[in-house]
């Protein structure tokens, strides 16, 4: 299969965003849970890393080459919590959460438009 270095980031920032909604969605479910602390998914910075050694090297840039972004879930910095220990704010949960959906829908579109705009000049017969 074909895959450009805009599909390889374009997978690698749908996958971390998926990653963090999941992570968003347990800590709303985890709301009134006694000395629960929220996590959090950084991907952009070894996104980025990946962007720029793709185009550092553009010729070791296919799909094959580059290995899934290591997702790792890590502790919220939120430091407010209730008296039972919970450090969840469940406000700022649901901001981020709706925040994370947004990109996420925005991605899909426009990859989604690149695709259609590739596949017409692919099916286009020239005139």
């Amino acid at each position: 299969m074909f895959e450009t270095r805009t599909d390889i980031v374009i997978r690698g920032a749908l996958n971390g965003m998926a990653t963090r909604h999941r992570a968003f969605t347990d800590a709303v479910a985890n709301a009134e849970t006694p000395g629960f602390v929220p996590k959090t998914v950084e991907f952009e910075e070894q996104l980025r890393t990946v962007r720029d050694a793709m185009l550092a090297d553009p010729l070791n840039a296919s799909a094959a080459s580059q290995p899934p972004l290591p997702l790792t879930l890590k502790e919220s910095a939120q430091t407010e919590g209730r008296a039972d220990g919970n450090k969840l704010s469940i406000d700022q949960q649901v901001v981020e959460m709706e925040i994370n959906k947004l990109s996420y829908q925005a991605l899909t579109q426009a990859a989604r438009m690149r695709d259609e705009i590739l596949h017409s000049v692919i099916t286009e017969s020239p005139r």
